[in-house]
């Protein structure tokens, strides 16, 4: 699973559609835009797949004669990853400096803090993001703190310069415990989150918390911008460590010598009597779709898929410590 971030310099129509063409192919469910440039949410239509949404936040303190809006964050994201999402779920800064998404699986948050803005202003602002995020109660959720704070910090990234919003963002990052993934790139050529014709930055960053074998990629944007979009590679924690089968260690040996064999029959006799009732009254459940009076049923193959995953469950149930075990426990020699 990924997610990114990326200083789009105004969000259009086809921005939106190059990178929800980016976002199948690399496998991304949620994306921050950074500097949208929206003066309201109709000014790019929503995705025309319904597979995915965006959620817009509009700076409002615009002059009504400039040419553009200005500032804004908005979330593209993958309503099948996202299920029932609700407005509920977002929360976000009144002058559109940050945005909070929280969700079963991660909180996300998206930040802009203009270059204009003093230091005072923003420190506040790092303050107020920091407190919006302690309401979500993450518990064991991952945090994602990511877009472009227009802040340089120097060695500790691998850029040329520090400015003044280095020792805020290191306050925040040691408050929170939080981890600045660009810090690991700081030695790579591709740490560059701003390449133009005048010179290469680090203006944009990405923290985690909570954050175990994640990492840090920088990219060549689906539209020409001078600021790269930042992906961050998760573990996919969508499939429970007792549904993975890459996360257990089977023994032949034990279904067949003594004394495992007997143990691993008496394991298996109840739970397969319960599966083998299962499957039957599935399957009349099917059967009576085929008659002429029954009807078709839109949720039996999800029935069957959840029922397979069953059945390796509570298979594995019955057997760990007798034929399986987690790799990290298992010692058989």
């Amino acid at each position: 699973m990924k997610a990114g971030s990326w200083n789009v310099e105004g969000l259009s129509a086809t921005k939106q559609t190059n990178l929800i063409v980016y976002m199948k192919k690399t496998d991304s469910r949620i994306i921050i835009l950074t500097e949208t440039w929206l003066r309201h949410p109709n000014q790019v239509p929503q995705p025309k797949e319904s597979r995915w949404a965006r959620k817009d936040v509009i700076q409002r303190e615009i002059h009504p004669q400039a040419k553009r809006g200005g500032g804004g964050i908005s979330l593209i994201y993958d309503t099948n990853y996202f299920p029932n999402i609700q407005d509920s779920d977002f929360k976000f800064c009144r002058f559109a400096r940050w945005l909070v998404f929280s969700s079963e699986r991660l909180v996300i948050a998206g930040a802009y803090l203009n270059p204009s803005l003093t230091i005072d202003t923003f420190r506040l602002s790092l303050c107020a993001l920091k407190a919006c995020i302690a309401k979500a109660d993450l518990g064991q959720r991952t945090l994602i703190i990511a877009g472009d704070f227009n802040a340089r910090l120097g060695p500790i990234t691998g850029d040329r310069v520090a400015n003044n919003r280095c020792d805020p963002i290191m306050a925040l990052i040691a408050d929170m415990g939080l981890t600045l993934m660009n810090s690991a790139l700081r030695r790579s050529p591709d740490r560059f989150t701003f390449i133009s014709e005048s010179g290469r930055s680090i203006p944009d960053l990405a923290l985690i918390l909570q954050g175990r074998h994640c990492s840090l990629s920088v990219h060549a944007p689906p539209a020409n911008t001078p600021h790269q979009l930042l992906l961050i590679t998760m573990p996919d924690e969508l499939t429970p460590p007792a549904h993975d089968p890459t996360r257990w260690n089977w023994s032949r040996k034990a279904f067949a010598r003594e004394p495992e064999n007997v143990r691993c029959r008496a394991a298996l006799e109840p739970v397969m009597e319960e599966l083998v009732a299962a499957w039957a009254a599935l399957g009349r459940h099917m059967d009576r779709q085929l008659t002429q009076d029954g009807e078709s049923d839109p949720t039996t193959q999800a029935q069957v898929d959840e029922l397979y995953a069953t059945c390796c469950f509570r298979i594995r149930e019955a057997l760990t410590d007798i034929a399986c075990w987690q790799p990290s426990t298992a010692n058989r020699g």
